[in-house]
């Protein structure tokens, strides 16, 4: 499936945990390099991913589905830039 995109936003991620705005409903996330990435999406509780409660992506991976989400929690075991890709509906 070809999922075109509409925009995208980069951002830096350290080994501090950072709250991202998403905001959107197709969502790709492409961990253009330097360390691990774990991300999850921020609850309610405000609580900051760990290694142990997020899902990895290697430097050079992007994340294999489109996700929905509000806010994301990310940290990286060193400083990395990721690529937020909004998309448009699949064809």
């Amino acid at each position: 499936m070809t999922y075109p995109i509409i925009s995208a936003k980069r951002v830096a991620v350290g080994t501090a945990a950072v709250s991202v705005e998403a905001n959107c409903n197709n969502l790709f996330i492409k961990n253009e390099g330097g360390g691990t990435l774990y991300f999850t999406e921020q609850g309610a509780d405000d609580t900051a991913v760990t290694a142990e409660t997020g899902f990895a992506l290697a430097a050079g991976e992007t994340f294999p589905a489109a996700l929905s989400a509000k806010t994301l929690s990310m940290i990286a075991t060193a400083e990395t830039t990721v690529s937020l890709l909004y998309v448009g509906e699949g064809w």
